[in-house]
């Protein structure tokens, strides 16, 4: 006769490992599967055993886990000027679904009592990591920063918060002011001079 059964759950990560979870002695026909992780593709199997010995497996049925919450992101980079400060970093390790947005949250206070938000679509760029550049920021002041990740189940949990000083604002004498020199209907001539500070290491010009 009929003794009871056995449910084993298989699972192949992210990065490659695999994970079997066996539930035996059961003599229910129902099982509820828990502590699992979202996003993830699952193989369950029932076997059923007699006082002798385990019979045949049933076919595999596979099934994947709806999204959640992305895991924490963590800042790898802060680059500043005088009024921006690029942030870097990279997916999280545990998505829990598709990244569809990210989140830098900056303030001047560790506390984040008073704080702004800048989200943008989740886009790689060329090296594999994400920026966000924070714009009118002022010079020589202490930021906090930090980021989120959102999937269609909301915005998950932050990472470290990183911080970085912005830097001096150029003085008036570091200022390129231009004129004009002549200008027809089809051309316009402009000249400048170099700034008072730094000429002699200029190598170029962006117009």
């Amino acid at each position: 006769p009929l003794a009871a059964y056995d449910v084993q759950l298989s699972v192949v990560l992210a990065n490659g490992s695999s994970s079997n979870q066996t539930i035996t002695n059961t003599q229910e026909t129902r099982q509820q599967l828990t502590s699992l992780i979202p996003y993830t593709h699952y193989t369950v199997q029932i076997y059923y055993r007699n006082n002798v010995q385990a019979g045949p497996s049933s076919q595999p049925f596979n099934f994947t886990t709806l999204e959640g919450a992305p895991g924490p992101v963590e800042i790898t980079q802060l680059i500043p000027t005088s009024s921006t400060v690029t942030v870097s970093f990279q997916s999280p390790s545990q998505p829990n679904g598709v990244v569809t947005s990210y989140s830098a949250t900056y303030a001047e206070s560790s506390s984040f009592s008073v704080s702004l938000s800048v989200t943008v679509v989740a886009v790689q760029n060329r090296s594999g990591s994400f920026n966000i550049t924070v714009d009118r920021l002022k010079p020589e002041t202490l930021y906090y920063f930090k980021v989120a990740a959102s999937t269609s189940r909301g915005i998950g949990a932050y990472g470290t918060v990183k911080q970085v000083q912005t830097l001096k604002a150029p003085s008036s004498s570091d200022v390129i002011v231009v004129s004009l020199i002549s200008r027809t209907n089809s051309c316009l001539t402009i000249g400048w001079n170099p700034p008072d500070r730094f000429a002699a290491n200029i190598t170029s010009y962006v117009v």
